[in-house]
């Protein structure tokens, strides 16, 4: 019997993300997925690797599984004169063309996946070692131009994380990204790569009795 999804991933930070989020299915509003359900898997060489032949590697995985998601980040893919709705949009072509039909979908986060993180969320603060300091993370970032007023989020979001992280001495690691998707509310991230994994994952597994993220 196959088994419910197969995503594929462009690096560590994005697979225990994946698997982290997969498992708060009430904050998603999809039925339970089990571990056994699923697979995530991180594809070599990051989102270059991922963008250009996730359909050569998922198309003999067609008939293990139900359905087939695919993510990487648009910076560093190699197509980054592309917008992110032409890179999904050529992804998924190729996905049909290889047999996955409407059971695939391709989520590509503009511009990497730390743009996830920052949302007002204060459990922030804390995940990233910044709890208690003055300023604030937030107020700190828009001191250090990193994080402009009028934006609703940080132009180059990886670079600010690792000037947080040196500023307070705190490593980086997959448990980041780990504890930001246990912790920090789901319905914080408006970001329209997350609202289309949120809109596919509900497609496919919605479930009545679930919360809006």
């Amino acid at each position: 019997m196959p088994k419910e999804l197969i995503v594929l991933v462009a690096d560590k930070s994005m697979k225990v993300s994946l698997d982290t989020v997969l498992g708060r299915h009430q904050a998603l509003g999809i039925r339970p997925l089990r571990p056994a359900d699923y697979d995530v898997i991180v594809q070599i060489n990051y989102d270059s690797s991922v963008l250009l032949s996730a359909h050569d590697f998922l198309r003999s995985q067609s008939h293990r599984y139900r359905h087939a998601l695919v993510l990487c980040d648009r910076h560093g893919c190699g197509r980054e004169d592309w917008s992110r709705e032409e890179l999904e949009t050529d992804l998924e072509n190729r996905l049909r063309l290889c047999g996955w039909q409407s059971r695939s979908a391709a989520v590509v986060i503009d511009p990497e996946l730390e743009v996830w993180m920052w949302t007002d969320s204060p459990h922030l603060d804390e995940i990233l070692g910044w709890r208690g300091r003055r300023p604030g993370l937030r107020e700190w970032m828009r001191e250090k131009g990193f994080w402009p007023e009028e934006h609703a989020k940080p132009d180059a979001p990886q670079r600010c994380l690792d000037e947080a992280l040196y500023c307070v001495q705190k490593p980086r690691s997959s448990a980041l990204f780990r504890a930001v998707a246990e912790r920090v509310s789901l319905r914080r991230c408006q970001d329209p790569a997350y609202l289309k994994l949120v809109a596919t994952l509900r497609a496919w597994f919605g479930s009545r009795r679930g919360n809006n993220p």
